[in-house]
């Protein structure tokens, strides 16, 4: 051991020599993996799957905390954590005897038609997709996309079988659990977890043809109600905040009050409660289809996968499947019946529910919205939880009102000067500035994520950098943009800025180049463009779908 100062400096001299060869060859081969990405089959889409990688959902890695306060640290003890609370998620909140009217001849007689060999292949074709998961029976995409004309026959004997019996096989209704975590919840928590169910395929196929015969059945007797805009076609989110916030701007212009609730349903679709689900078909749906729809809501069981750990099968004796497309379909019956108050305007999308109240001053505006305990009434008869402490009450006007507070199922719901409604963030005056300020924040952590992709340093190519940008970044921002494009010129040009410097870093561009330039070289449209092409998008549809209606009257 020595001490020499000339030794130190040699030391320091090699290890910094040693940190820019590391450097130098870690740039070159990510420089050369880069080069070789690109968005065709000639790499097997290697741009799409490095993208896809910045989007998935995180698993649990961490250790979880049990009931006891212990800890949960291999696959196996967290695959028992995780059963244990979904055992208790998926029990009814509560029961109580239904009694059902007798059927009428006419729901007796109605047949659910049978399906064809070609439309089963149609389906097929039109639906599975080769990348999907597989479920319990381990049955993938690509085997259902490749079965010959024969087993398609085959197929179709079963499904028919299914509709004739109205009985779903036991088979079909095991649901493989997979727990994702929650956007900025602590991962240690097993409250924080969602689970996403792992469907047979060919389950899902089945539901897809039902289906289609239930759907014109629905829209015949008007079970689904109009303000219920989720799993409807030509009915999207979009569509209904703008009709919720029609109705905030009017009464903003006229200077009056518009008070609402944003009401949070704990667990919606996990709790919804099967004894109450089947009454309601059975009075709505034909013999036919109430019959089938109830065996294939009984004897449905799960199991929870963690990396290689499987628990074993479970009961499932409440909610509907969420990864289903008849799952979601049984929620909007089950929820068609909400009652809507006089003087009050009900918005709901699948669970997500507002309640509007318009009046000439705070008072008029609160009381009409407290007549909706109504509303509080029927989620306590058809045992539906409502989380009072995660609903919102947003009074929208621009006088100074004092606070009223508005009470449901006796707690108070908080008040607030915003309010994020199916992803847009409203706030008391309808200003956008909120909604545009947490859409920067959100498009600057996507950003530092893609930086090494998009960044001044990347050696990706032009193209490729604004494909990721115009495919990932930019519909983080043009979401509702034709309601928010009528915001603040100063809000507007937030965005603005973020796209201007992305454009900057993709081409490395300095600073004398103008930013207006950079837009016409790389074909890129302002903000402001953007903003016109959404609303004459949207006044045209409005146009099309209004003739439309006239025509068919």
């Amino acid at each position: 051991m020595t001490r020499d100062p000339r030794l130190k400096t040699e030391l320091n001299r090699v290890t910094q020599g040693l940190r820019r060869m590391i450097l130098a060859t870690k740039q070159q081969s990510i420089a050369a993996y880069l080069q070789d990405l690109t968005d065709d089959a000639s790499t097997d889409y290697s741009l799409w799957k490095v993208s896809k990688r910045l989007k998935r959902p995180i698993m649990s890695i961490t250790p979880l905390r049990k009931p006891d306060r212990s800890w949960a640290k291999d696959d196996k003890e967290k695959v028992e954590v995780f059963v244990a609370h979904l055992e208790q998620t998926f029990q009814p909140t509560g029961e109580r005897i239904l009694t059902t009217p007798p059927q009428s001849e006419e729901k007796l007689i109605q047949r659910i038609t049978l399906v064809t060999p070609k439309e089963v292949f149609q389906t097929i074709r039109a639906h599975t997709k080769s990348n999907k998961a597989q479920g319990f029976d381990l049955i993938t995409g690509v085997i259902m996309q490749q079965l010959p004309r024969q087993a398609i026959v085959k197929l179709t004997h079963l499904y028919n079988a299914a509709l004739r019996l109205k009985y779903v096989p036991i088979q079909r209704k095991m649901a493989e659990m997979i727990m994702v975590l929650k956007p900025g919840k602590p991962p240690n928590e097993v409250s924080s977890y969602r689970p996403i169910s792992l469907l047979p395929i060919m389950s899902k196929l089945f539901e897809k043809l039902v289906l289609k015969r239930l759907t014109p059945i629905l829209d015949a007797k008007h079970i689904i109600p109009l303000h219920q805009f989720g799993f409807r076609q030509q009915h999207s989110t979009i569509d209904q905040v703008h009709r919720i916030t029609a109705i905030i701007e009017q009464a903003l212009e006229e200077k009056q009050v518009c008070a609402t609730m944003f009401l949070d349903v704990a667990q919606a679709f996990d709790k919804v409660w099967h004894a109450g689900l089947l009454h309601k078909i059975e009075q709505l749906l034909p013999t036919q289809y109430s019959q089938l729809l109830k065996s294939y809501l009984s004897d449905r069981y799960f199991r929870v996968k963690q990396e290689e750990e499987y628990s074993d099968l479970k009961p499932a004796q409440a909610g509907v499947p969420q990864e289903s497309v008849l799952g979601s379909v049984l929620y909007l019956i089950f929820t068609s019946d909400i009652p809507q108050p006089t003087g009050t305007t009900v918005a709901t999308f699948a669970d997500d529910t507002a309640i509007l109240a318009v009046g000439a001053d705070v008072e008029a505006a609160t009381q009409k919205l407290q007549a909706a305990d109504s509303i509080n009434n029927w989620t306590q008869q058809w045992f539906i939880k409502l989380n009072t402490d995660k609903s919102k009450h947003v009074n929208f006007t621009n006088q100074r009102c004092r606070y009223l507070p508005v009470t449901m199922n006796g707690k108070i719901i908080p008040t607030s000067q915003t309010a994020k409604y199916l992803g847009m963030t409203l706030d008391a005056k309808l200003r956008w500035k909120v909604h545009v300020k947490t859409k920067r924040e959100e498009l600057g952590i996507k950003y530092r994520q893609m930086y090494w992709l998009l960044g001044r340093r990347s050696t990706l190519s032009l193209r490729n950098k604004l494909v990721l940008y115009t495919q990932i970044l930019k519909p983080v921002w043009t979401y509702g943009i034709q309601l928010w494009g009528c915001a603040a010129q100063s809000t507007i040009a937030v965005i603005q800025h973020f796209q201007n410097k992305v454009l900057r870093d993709i081409v490395n561009a300095p600073w004398y180049i103008r930013n207006t330039d950079l837009h016409r070289d790389l074909n890129m449209e302002m903000v402001t463009a953007v903003i016109q092409r959404f609303a004459r998008n949207t006044k045209r549809g409005f146009t099309n779908t209004l003739m439309s209606k006239q025509s068919s009257c």
